[in-house]
């Protein structure tokens, strides 16, 4: 077997990875810190199993929403603490209490993004919040497979993820398996992350890129102050806001449309028409579109653990692009990689494609609050 697929549409889901038997495949990093599948030819036995299994070479189930809520977890602490509406966390505590296990993403003490299991409540910490960075798979699915066979797992990932663990596990297995993907604005690398923050990372222990709404980071330290980077000047973010560091994949991704892969999709949900029941709930409100039967008899199941109230999709395409569309490549992202190749600095390559744009904007900014506090000045004055 020569490649899996095509190396610009590879997602890095690992799905290859955990099929092959003999171990001829390995995990290698690009330039740019994202992950690709390298078979060793010598021992390569050409039986195919991991194209089978890759979601870009193999046909995936899409499904049309079944039902769409708007939610809010009931736990308080949960609320408080989410980026969102709690959503996840909550189902996540839910299948834990109820015996099951959860695989979602954390960081390791390096800073490393990777899925990890929970089996125990004390465990979720480590996934809650938004994480704006690839998680790296490894051989979960290999340990997801085992643990089926007597538990219940709820699998958290991108969507392209969810296609590989579906094409991986075997359909005699699917019965205890629940899959949520989130709605996906596409995946930079941990390389372009810890090359962003650089020293910041040096003695951190914990790491956020959201507040409730506001975004940004946040970076928890046992010897020394927090520290706070505002998203406004962060070229990690910058970066992301303009989509110029995702994977190549991300561009051309299938699985950014309306129909879903998987049983459950969670998000924000931008866009939500004036409905009294949130007016309390000003930091964040999830979206969850049940996708399959499945999905929707396991909302149902907890749905005592949330306040839900049924929308329509429609509400939140506009505002959830991805739900509709890729991200698209446009001419700066080919002028960020010839430039980080030429640099090898991520924050250098973000600066001299995105730098002119923000001086405009930040001048912009001085100007508004410049007029406001003129405006302020005259009122006073009369």
């Amino acid at each position: 077997m020569q490649k899996i697929c095509d190396e610009d549409l590879c997602t890095g889901c690992c799905a290859c990875l955990n099929k092959c038997t003999i171990n001829a495949i390995s995990m290698i990093e690009d330039d740019y810190g994202f992950m690709h599948p390298q078979i060793n030819q010598d021992i390569c036995i050409s039986c195919g199993a991991c194209r089978n299994v890759c979601p870009v070479v193999r046909f995936s189930d899409f499904h049309k929403e079944i039902i769409v809520y708007a939610a809010v977890s009931r736990n308080s602490s949960i609320y408080v603490n989410s980026t969102s509406g709690g959503v996840a966390t909550t189902l996540s505590k839910s299948m834990i209490e109820d015996n099951g296990i959860v695989y979602g993403a954390a960081f390791d003490n390096k800073f490393n993004l990777k899925h990890q299991c929970a089996n125990s409540i004390n465990n979720l910490d480590a996934f809650q919040g938004s994480k704006y960075v690839q998680s790296y798979i490894g051989e979960s699915f290999k340990k997801i497979k085992e643990e089926l066979s007597t538990k219940k797992v709820l699998f958290i990932g991108t969507p392209c993820q969810v296609a590989g663990l579906l094409n991986y596990i075997p359909s005699l297995y699917k019965k205890n398996l629940i899959t949520i993907s989130f709605i996906c604005g596409g995946v930079p690398s941990v390389k372009f992350l810890k090359q962003s923050l650089n020293g910041f990372l040096s003695g951190a222990k914990k790491l956020r890129f959201r507040n409730g709404k506001e975004y940004g980071f946040w970076i928890e330290s046992d010897n020394r102050e927090d520290i706070y980077l505002e998203r406004f000047y962060s070229q990690y973010f910058r970066a992301f806001d303009n989509k110029l560091s995702l994977r190549n994949s991300c561009y051309n991704c299938k699985f950014a449309c309306r129909e879903r892969v998987g049983d459950i999709t969670i998000g924000d949900f931008w866009g939500l028409k004036d409905d009294p029941f949130f007016k309390a709930f000003q930091d964040g409100i999830s979206i969850i579109i049940c996708s399959t039967e499945k999905g929707k008899s396991f909302i149902d199941h907890y749905k005592h653990n949330f306040i839900l109230r049924e929308h329509s999709i429609l509400e939140t395409l506009e505002c959830n692009p991805r739900l509709l569309s890729p991200a698209e490549k446009t001419k700066d992202v080919i002028k960020f990689r010839v430039q980080y190749r030429k640099k090898g600095n991520f924050n250098v390559a973000v600066n001299s494609v995105l730098n002119l744009r923000y001086r405009v904007y930040e001048i912009k900014k001085n100007l508004k609050q410049y007029r406001l506090l003129r405006y302020l000045h005259n009122i006073i004055k009369k």
